[in-house]
């Protein structure tokens, strides 16, 4: 499929980009850590987005911009022809379910093509001001991160999207895909509802992915949260904001304060009353301005958002719950094919699942039962895989994003020293909050935790997610690639990471023009505070 094939030179090249600088800064452990920015007429590209030209930077950037318009877009589309697909045949059965295709340049099975072309201009100016709205000084949580959860979210979505490869039960294996790369996104349709066979298959994906497969409202939502979940991010941990008493910690009483701040700014910006992105809400809701699309809409964009933040001890009790109650009550193994015979089971079920919502797929009430409780239970977990994707994909992504967070967490670290340098000289003494019991604000130097804190994460959330995603029994290959991905990628660290982190210590220490001595000893008390945090 051509437009499947451009989607896998893109993640190509975004990967390259990575290589590149990993093999560039193993080469000259004394470069500075690239943090140039770039003015432009209508946009700021990110300093972190590393490149050798301010041409270069600018232009990979209008490029992430344009990516991530044409999948959105194709989204747009999928629910705009499956509203009125629904209205037009007033049928509720998933079975009649359509997937498009569309190419390079030309979207499909819509009704005026010049009305999506406006669609187009008016989505590529939010996503533009969604990219201005991400920080500049961050290293990692930055628009380039966006854009990489959001090609991860979209590849693990297609997954869910498509029959799996070793399904023998069905005669064939149609592919009903997720909008992929390329103009306007790809897909391989299942287009002939008269014919037995290919009806067959689609009921199939829509059994197998739990009905995700035919709510295209939340694979649009899916990919936009990806998005928009680090927007105007403040670099620190929501535990510092908390401990800082900052306004929006008080805003958003304490809780998911970075989440709830960054779905707040794409939800303003989008739902503003001006007529800037009309076209972008109208292909949302529909013409007659659906309000319970609307509002499922926004809650599920909310939903997806806020699952993000895996630090939330009561968002993550009640997850655990859904899993116990969902997967772990109905599967002894982690085979995909035992997932896949069990949800076959409940098909009658599953088809109620996305179509209890008024005859337009993918816009109803989320109706908690079983299949519904499933299906929020994988996008949860897709959208937490797709935020730390960089664990789960080649050694030297990993390292990248490694090197991004370590040091916009030395960089938060070193900020916070200067400030109370500048208290002390000014003869005030610090807040109490700074010398708080937990130390919750008190940040400490990266290089004092990364190697055992990287081993920790590994062991107690990457691999046992990694492990999720192969249970829920819907993503296929992709499963097993990003459980070995990790497995290898923990193995390699265990032996190099003490060496690496040495070397990112030097590089931040002198991006910032400070020499840092870190105390290697004590390395069991220190092992020991990793534990308690």
């Amino acid at each position: 499929n051509d437009d499947n094939w451009r989607n896998l030179c893109f993640e190509e090249e975004f990967n390259n980009s990575s290589r590149e600088f990993f093999q560039t800064n193993n080469n000259n452990s004394s470069q500075e850590f690239n943090t140039t920015t770039t003015t432009a007429p209508t946009l700021s590209p990110n300093s972190s987005i590393v490149t050798s030209t301010t041409t270069t930077c600018y232009s990979k950037v209008q490029r992430l911009i344009d990516w991530n318009t044409d999948i959105l877009l194709g989204l747009l589309d999928s629910i705009h022809h499956d509203a009125n697909n629904n209205n037009n045949n007033n049928s509720h059965n998933t079975n009649s379910h359509h997937h498009h295709n569309y190419n390079s340049h030309t979207a499909n099975n819509t009704n005026n093509t010049n009305d999506l072309a406006e669609v187009r201009i008016q989505l590529r100016s939010y996503v533009s001001k969604i990219a201005s709205r991400y920080r500049d000084n961050n290293a990692f949580h930055n628009f380039e991160h966006a854009c990489h959860v959001a090609l991860s979210a979209s590849k693990l979505m297609r997954r869910i999207t498509s029959i799996d490869d070793n399904d023998t039960t069905n005669t064939t294996t149609n592919r009903s895909s997720f909008r992929g790369g390329g103009r306007g996104g790809g897909s391989s349709s299942v287009t002939n509802n008269n014919d037995n066979e290919t009806s067959s298959s689609s009921a199939n994906v829509v059994s197998f992915s739990f009905g995700i497969s035919s709510d295209t409202l939340l694979q649009f939502c899916v990919v936009l949260g990806a998005l928009i979940h680090d927007v105007d991010h403040p670099g620190v941990p929501n535990t510092t904001l908390v401990a800082q008493e900052n306004p929006l910690a008080i805003k958003y009483n304490n809780t998911s304060v970075a989440e709830h701040h960054s779905v707040d700014l794409a939800l303003e910006l989008l739902l503003s009353d001006s007529d800037e992105f009309g076209k972008v809400r109208s292909m949302i809701y529909g013409k007659n301005n659906n309000k319970k699309r609307k509002r499922r809409f926004r809650d599920l964009l909310i939903k997806v958002v806020l699952a993000t933040d895996i630090m939330d001890k009561e968002r993550q009790r009640l997850q655990r719950e859904r899993w116990d109650r969902t997967f772990l009550t109905t599967t002894n193994t982690t085979s995909s094919s035992t997932n896949h015979s069990s949800s076959s089971n409940n098909r009658s079920t599953t088809n109620n699942t996305t179509n209890n919502n008024n005859g337009n797929s993918g816009s109803g009430s989320f109706h908690y039962s079983m299949q519904q409780d499933k299906a929020l239970t994988v996008i949860e977990h897709l959208i937490q895989a797709s935020d730390v994707a960089h664990t789960m994909q080649h050694w030297h992504i990993y390292i990248y994003w490694n090197e991004r967070l370590f040091h916009e967490m030395y960089h938060a670290y070193i900020v916070q020293q200067q400030q109370q340098q500048q208290q002390q000289q000014r003869g005030s003494s610090p807040t109490t909050s700074n010398t708080n019991k937990n130390n919750v604000l008190q940040l400490r130097n990266p290089a004092e935790f990364w190697y055992q804190g990287e081993m920790g994460f590994f062991d107690h959330y990457i691999i046992p997610l990694a492990h999720k995603l192969k249970d829920c029994g819907v993503f296929g290959v992709s499963s097993d690639e990003y459980l070995q991905y990790a497995l290898e990628n923990r193995k390699e660290w265990e032996v190099k990471g003490k060496e690496l982190v040495a070397d990112m210590m030097r590089r931040a220490a002198a991006a910032a023009e400070t020499v840092v001595v870190v105390d290697n000893n004590n390395d069991d008390e220190r092992e020991e505070e990793e534990e308690q945090q």
